[in-house]
């Protein structure tokens, strides 16, 4: 009796997997990699005359050095806006928050 009962829960399993956390953490895998395609993840924090946005875009060359810090000189770019959630929390992991 207590083998169908396993057997029916590895029944389960593919389908709980397939239907439920396959369609949550694909997209979050492809989101944090473009993140970190349209992002330089190690590089200094940018600031704004509004404050922190997060790190360096690799295709924006419109920062100024200022020391330990990049100061981003035009309107702050679409990406940052698209990737504001991982911005966020980069931003808290460096401890600038």
């Amino acid at each position: 009796m207590a083998e169908m009962s396993l057997q029916r829960n590895r029944d389960h399993m593919p389908i709980l997997l397939r239907r439920i956390l396959l369609p949550i953490f694909v997209p979050m895998g492809l989101y944090i990699l473009a993140f970190t395609a349209m992002f330089d993840p190690f590089s200094e924090p940018c600031l704004t005359d509004r404050g922190w946005i997060g790190p360096k875009l690799r295709s924006d060359d419109s920062y100024e050095d200022i020391g330990k810090v990049l100061w981003h000189r035009e309107p702050i770019s679409n990406a940052y806006v698209i990737f504001y959630p991982l911005c966020w929390v980069w931003i808290h992991a460096q401890g600038l928050a």
